[in-house]
């Protein structure tokens, strides 16, 4: 019969210091992923086909420009079409938005199924021109899945636009705003 040995002080120590080094590891993995998410989000966005004819809009078309050095807000632009024709919007905006948790964003990072890479990034709107109400409330949820290109400007109530990165018009359009993305 063997006998257990309690463990010494030695092995104790390696093993805390190999846990924090692996948690410091996660953290700055999550903390990584979670600035992605937010510069993933920039670029131009268009209204899902299904999404406008529920929501009766011909054209819907969100630009998200990148953060400038350690500004922690992102310029834009938003245009709404109606099924008439009219220009229901067209104003630029601020956008003021947080990076997910470093958790959350590594959890979706190593995400391998369906649907659970989504990440939700609290934000809030301000709108440069008052030409009327504005399209969304203040503040709202962006709902981004990298995996499937989507992005859903929602909050506790109404989902107010579901939107499909278009990769080609915000490559042009990053690089023409000096975004090397």
């Amino acid at each position: 019969m063997t006998k257990f040995r309690r463990p010494d002080a030695r092995c104790l120590i390696v093993a805390v210091t190999i846990l924090l080094v692996l948690v410091v590891i996660a953290a700055w993995s999550g903390r990584s992923a979670s600035h992605r998410h937010l510069g993933w989000a920039c670029g131009v966005w268009s209204g899902d086909p299904s999404w406008m004819r529920e929501a009766q809009v011909s054209d819907f078309m969100l630009f998200i420009g990148p953060r400038d050095g350690s500004s922690k807000e992102n310029q834009g632009y938003l245009r709404i079409v109606g099924d008439d024709g009219a220009v229901v919007t067209s104003q630029a905006f601020t956008l003021r938005a947080r990076p997910p948790g470093w958790w959350r964003s590594l959890r979706a990072a190593v995400a391998d199924r369906p649907g659970s890479d989504v990440v939700a990034i609290r934000g809030a709107f301000e709108f440069d021109e008052a030409d009327g109400p504005p399209p969304f409330p203040k503040q709202v949820t962006l709902s981004l899945s990298p995996m499937d290109g989507a992005l859903a400007i929602l909050d506790d109530k109404k989902v107010y636009a579901f939107l499909s990165k278009d990769i080609y018009a915000s490559s042009i359009s990053l690089q023409a705003y000096g975004d090397p993305q």
